[in-house]
């Protein structure tokens, strides 16, 4: 069974406490995704001065990096509709 992704827009945030995959044209025109997440830190160590702020990784093929949350929950912003594979799975429409 194909994995079911739930798109939103590229301008979505990652404030909201969701991790986004997204997902954009590499130099060469392979697709490259980076993925913005919450992250919770503690500068001083003490946990009641702790903030959540987004966190963005480096740029990878999108194939491994969807492959690392196909059982985990994200969902997927596109900088073309052009760029996705089917055999990534099933893309929802946005707001869906």
């Amino acid at each position: 069974m194909m994995k079911r992704w739930q798109r939103v827009s590229m301008d979505a945030s990652a404030e909201d406490g969701i991790t986004i995959i997204r997902i954009t044209r590499g130099r060469k025109g392979d697709a490259m995704a980076s993925v913005e997440s919450l992250e919770w830190f503690e500068p001083d160590g003490h946990k009641y001065t702790g903030y959540a702020a987004a966190q963005e990784t480096g740029r990878r093929p999108a194939v491994e990096v969807l492959a690392d949350f196909k059982k985990v929950r994200a969902v997927v912003a596109l900088e073309s509709d052009d760029i996705w594979d089917p055999a990534w799975g099933d893309l929802l429409p946005i707001g869906r």
